[in-house]
């Protein structure tokens, strides 16, 4: 699982609700808030664990370090096999941005991408002819399917993030029976 975004305190929020632990190496940089490479957490939501990358995201505070910071957040989405696209839907929605990393993430076609519009605390915003509605249909426009409420900040929408992540691991591990009896199958045919 893994976590893309334009860096913001609510994407940190989002790893601090989902985190046990850190491991990794980081990027240094002089520049205060610089967001560092990409750290291999230990997540759960509720009784659902797994493993989380928390990335420098898609939008960096200086042209030097954007290369090195966006390879490792590209790195760590080829890693994963669930990747959270987050964007702030109360005050920016969607942004250029964003396009060009959906349209990144479809080329790759590994990873399950499930995009988190954020900042959406409470129900106030879920009314007709709302701005945040807008910018909903707009994200779900990039060919991801539903996009899912959250406030990383109050923990809202946790439970739908470990319901998506306990259905992936169920998925998988069908799929890892499915061949661990295959290859079974195949060692038990006579030599023909």
């Amino acid at each position: 699982t893994y976590r893309l975004n334009k860096h913001s305190k609510s994407s940190t929020s989002l790893v601090r609700k989902a985190k046990d632990r850190l491991h990794g190496l980081a990027i240094t940089h002089e520049s205060p808030g610089t967001t560092r490479d990409r750290k291999l957490c230990i997540g759960r939501l509720g009784g659902v664990k797994f493993h989380l990358y928390d990335t420098a995201g898609i939008e960096f505070p200086t042209e030097q370090l954007h290369d090195s910071m966006m390879e490792q957040t590209k790195l760590a989405a080829q890693e994963s096999d669930l990747v959270w696209l987050m964007f702030d839907a109360r005050y920016t929605g969607v942004t250029a941005d964003l396009l060009d990393t959906a349209k990144w993430l479809r080329k790759q076609q590994k990873a399950r991408v499930q995009v988190l519009a954020n900042k959406l605390e409470g129900n106030a915003w879920n009314y007709e002819g709302s701005p945040i509605l807008q910018h909903i249909a707009e994200a779900e426009r990039m060919g991801f399917g539903e996009v899912v409420p959250i406030s990383a900040q109050h923990g809202e929408g946790m439970a739908d993030l470990a319901l998506t992540i306990h259905e992936l691991q169920k998925e998988m591990q069908a799929y890892d029976d499915t061949v661990v009896e295959g290859v079974a199958e195949e060692k038990e045919k006579p030599l023909q």
